[in-house]
C-alpha cells in the first residue's frame, strides 16, 4: 500500500515537471523566432562577460577581476564588480556547446525553467490545487515585465534575481509559520541566487525582511527563535555569496570608482498604456507594463475588493498592496531624488518599473488567495490561462518582427566580432578619475586590440616619438597586472586611474596580463560547497 502511494506521488511530479518544462519551452521558442536575435547593450554587455568567464573556466582556471574581452575594451572590474556565479545557466551552455547564439537559448529556457519551478515551490504553500499553482506559474512567466527583463532588456541579473525572490518570498512565510528547517533552507536559497545574480535585488531583499520583521515587531508576533532563523539563514548567505561579495569589497577598497547615480525614471502612465492595448513592449523603461492579461486580473481583484462586504478579506489586501505600488511605478506623483529619503531608498533602484516585481509577486499571492475562496471551477482557470499565454506568446514575436532602438543584429558567425567591438562603452565602475577624463584623452597614438585569452589581452600601439603614454585603460590600485612590451617586462604607471606606459617609436606590442590570488580560489570553494550543501539538505528534506 505505502508503495502504490509513493508511486502515485512519483507519477504526479513527473507530470508537474513535464508541464513546468513545456510552459518553460513556450516562453523561450518565440523569443528566437524568425531565426535571428538582436542583442540589447545589456545583452552584449553581459555575453562578453559571460564568454570570458567561461573562457576561463574551461581553463580550469577563475577569471581574472578584469575585463579582457568585450564591455568597454578599458579594461575595467566588471567581472568583480558584477555577479556571475548564479548564471551558471548561461555560462555553462557557452562551455559546453561553444557556440554562444545557441547557449543563449539554452540559457533562456534553463532560466525560465528555474523561474518557474521557483514559483511552482511558493504557490504550492498557498494552494493545494494543481491547476491554481499552474496559473500561478504561467501569471509569473507570462506577465510583460517579465518579456521586458528576459527579451527587451536582456537583463540576466535582474532575470535571475527574478526567479529566486519567490522563494525568498515562501521562505519567510515558513518561518513565521514556525517550520523553522523548510524556511531556513528556502530563504537561503533564494538569498543565494539573488546575491549571487543582482546587487540591487539583495537591497530588495533585505528591505523587504526588515519591513515584514518590523510588522511583525509591532504585531508582537516575532519570536526569538525567528529571529535566530533569519539571522542562520543570513550567515548561510554570506558564506554562499563569499567570493561574490569579496570581490566587490575588494576593488571597492582601495579604488574610487565611478558608480551610477540615484535618480528616480518613472514609467510614463501614457507611454505604458499605449503599449499595453498594443499588446507590445519596449526596452525603454517609460513603457513598461505588466501586460493585458495581468493587468486585467489586478482590477478585476480591485473590483472584488470594493464588491466585498465587511472587512476586507486577506487576499483583498494584498491586492491593495499590488495596486498602491503603481503609484510608486508611474508617474502619478514626480519622485525627487533632492528629498534624501527618496534618494536614498527609491533613488538607488534608479528605475521605477523595476517594482514591478514586487507588484506580480502579490499580485500571484492574492489571486491564488481569492481562488482558494472562490473555489473557481477548472474550466475558468483554463481559459485564463490561455488567454495568458496567447497575449504574451505574441507580444513575443511582435517584438523580434518590429524590433526596437540600439538594437545589434548578431548570429553564430558575428557573435564574438560584434560582442567585442570597440564600440561596445562601457565605463561603470572604472576609476572615477579615468570616467572624468577619458572622453579628454587626445594621446597621439593609435591602439589596436589584437588578441584576448582567459587571463590577458594584446594590443599594437602606434605612436609617433618614444614616450611615456596615458592609455585609455583602467588601472586598479589592487589589481595585479603584468605588462610586456614587445615581450619585454615594462614599467607601469599610474595617473589617476589610467594606464601610463612607455613606448619606443613606431609599431609596439603591449600584452597585459592578470592573475587571481590564492584568496579567491579559497572563497569560491567556500561559496560553492555551502551552496552544494543547502541544496542537498534541501532535498533530503523533501525525500
Amino acid at each position: 500500500m505505502k508503495s502504490i502511494k509513493i508511486k502515485e506521488i512519483y507519477n504526479r511530479q513527473i507530470i508537474v515537471l513535464a508541464i513546468i518544462i513545456a510552459l518553460s519551452l513556450v516562453v523561450t521558442v518565440p523569443a528566437f523566432y524568425p531565426n535571428r536575435l538582436n542583442l540589447s547593450w545589456d545583452a552584449l554587455f553581459h555575453m562578453s562577460r559571460f564568454t570570458q568567464i567561461a573562457n576561463s573556466l574551461s581553463n580550469c582556471r577563475l577569471p581574472i577581476m578584469i575585463t579582457v574581452f568585450g564591455a568597454g575594451n578599458n579594461l575595467n572590474a566588471s567581472i568583480a564588480m558584477y555577479p556571475w556565479l548564479a548564471d551558471w545557466f548561461i555560462i555553462i551552455p557557452i562551455m559546453l556547446i561553444k557556440k554562444s547564439y545557441e547557449a543563449l537559448a539554452i540559457g533562456l529556457f534553463l532560466l525560465n525553467l528555474i523561474t518557474a519551478i521557483n514559483m511552482y515551490i511558493m504557490a504550492s504553500y498557498f494552494t493545494k490545487r494543481f491547476s491554481y499553482r499552474f496559473i500561478a506559474v504561467s501569471l509569473y512567466l507570462f506577465n510583460t515585465y517579465h518579456l521586458i527583463d528576459l527579451y527587451a532588456r536582456l537583463d540576466f541579473g535582474e532575470g535571475t534575481a527574478y526567479a529566486y525572490f519567490p522563494l525568498v518570498i515562501v521562505g519567510m512565510y515558513y518561518i513565521c509559520d514556525s517550520k523553522y528547517v523548510k524556511g531556513t533552507l528556502l530563504l537561503s536559497i533564494g538569498i543565494i541566487g539573488i546575491a549571487n545574480s543582482h546587487l540591487l535585488s539583495l537591497l530588495a531583499v533585505v528591505i523587504y525582511i526588515f519591513i515584514v520583521e518590523i510588522v511583525r515587531i509591532i504585531k508582537r508576533k516575532i519570536t526569538i527563535k525567528e529571529i535566530k532563523t533569519i539571522f542562520v539563514s543570513a550567515v548561510i548567505s554570506l558564506m554562499s555569496s563569499s567570493y561574490t561579495l569579496g570581490q566587490l569589497l575588494f576593488i571597492r577598497k582601495k579604488n574610487d570608482l565611478f558608480i551610477p547615480g540615484q535618480y528616480t525614471s518613472q514609467v510614463s502612465l501614457t507611454d505604458s498604456f499605449n503599449n499595453l492595448v498594443a499588446n507590445s513592449f519596449h526596452e525603454a523603461y517609460s513603457s513598461w507594463n505588466l501586460g493585458l492579461i495581468t493587468s486585467g486580473i489586478i482590477l478585476f481583484l480591485l473590483f472584488e475588493v470594493l464588491r466585498e462586504r465587511g472587512s476586507i478579506k486577506k487576499w483583498g489586501v494584498y491586492c491593495i498592496v499590488a495596486v498602491s505600488s503603481l503609484f510608486i511605478i508611474y508617474d502619478f506623483f514626480p519622485l525627487n531624488t533632492k528629498y534624501k529619503l527618496i534618494k536614498y531608498t527609491i533613488g538607488n533602484f534608479q528605475m521605477t518599473g523595476r517594482f514591478f516585481i514586487f507588484t506580480i509577486l502579490v499580485t500571484v499571492i492574492s489571486l491564488l488567495l481569492w481562488l482558494e475562496v472562490k473555489q473557481v471551477n477548472f474550466v475558468k482557470v483554463i481559459v485564463i490561462f490561455v488567454m495568458l499565454v496567447v497575449t504574451s506568446v505574441s507580444s513575443i514575436i511582435n517584438y523580434n518582427l518590429r524590433g526596437d532602438v540600439s538594437r545589434t543584429p548578431v548570429s553564430s558567425s558575428t557573435w564574438s566580432k560584434v560582442l567585442d567591438s570597440p564600440q561596445t562603452s562601457f565605463d561603470d565602475y572604472v576609476p572615477i578619475q579615468m570616467h572624468r577624463k577619458l572622453q579628454k584623452n587626445r594621446e597621439p597614438f593609435k591602439i589596436t586590440k589584437k588578441s584576448w585569452d582567459h587571463c590577458s589581452v594584446k594590443y599594437e600601439i602606434k605612436v609617433a616619438k618614444d614616450g611615456v603614454y596615458k592609455l585609455p585603460l583602467a588601472y586598479y590600485e589592487n589589481v595585479p597586472y603584468e605588462v610586456r612590451v614587445n615581450n619585454k617586462k615594462t614599467h607601469l604607471y599610474s595617473t589617476k586611474g589610467q594606464m601610463r606606459i612607455a613606448f619606443p617609436k613606431g609599431t609596439s606590442t603591449l600584452t597585459i596580463k592578470s592573475s587571481v590570488n590564492k584568496i579567491w580560489y579559497l572563497l569560491f570553494s567556500i561559496s560553492l560547497l555551502t551552496t552544494l550543501l543547502v541544496y542537498f539538505m534541501y532535498f533530503m528534506y523533501f525525500m
